[in-house]
């Protein structure tokens, strides 16, 4: 099935007919996101808590914010291990 926080609405639903490289290119942008900006695309505690129909709501209907507004939103001790991670200097 994979990771629920990287996989793809299909692959969350067990539509396995409908997997093609379109999912891989879903679960790669959760990664991307992750290591540009050290969060997850969608919020972990409300996908823990959710069951699968309301997780592949939640990631049809586009409930995840884009890496630069969550990268803005963190504070500045987040933003400098942000960099120090990526190996570059934050200017804060």
């Amino acid at each position: 099935m994979g990771t629920r926080d990287y996989s793809s609405p299909e692959q969350i639903d067990g539509k396995h007919s409908e997997l093609d490289e379109t999912s891989d290119v879903f679960s790669l942008g959760g990664v991307l996101c992750e290591l540009l900006c050290s969060l997850k695309p969608f919020d972990e505690k409300t996908l823990s808590e959710s069951s699968i129909s309301q997780i592949v709501c939640r990631l049809t209907e586009g409930d995840a914010i884009c890496p630069g507004k969550r990268f803005s939103e963190l504070d500045s001790s987040a933003k400098k291990e942000v960099a120090e991670n990526r190996g570059v200097m934050w200017r804060g």
